[in-house]
């Protein structure tokens, strides 16, 4: 870790893997999605209750689908 002049603590390896991810997510489409609020509702209580994320859950699905 090496410190800057403003006296801020700079981890290279942690700087090094945000910028990683930064890169990964840059090479993506947006798609804007209309869900009936009802139906979110639901998702997203099963999403709290699964511990899961709402992208993670629909690039499963987009993936299965490409395989059929």
């Amino acid at each position: 870790m090496a410190r800057i002049e403003s006296g801020k603590e700079f981890n290279k390896d942690e700087n090094h893997e945000k910028l990683k991810k930064r890169m990964d997510n840059m090479d993506v489409t947006q798609y804007t999605l209309r869900i009936p609020v009802n139906l979110y509702k639901q998702v997203k209580i099963k999403m709290a209750n699964d511990g899961k994320k709402l992208r993670g859950i629909l690039l499963e699905m987009l993936e299965e689908y490409i395989k059929k």
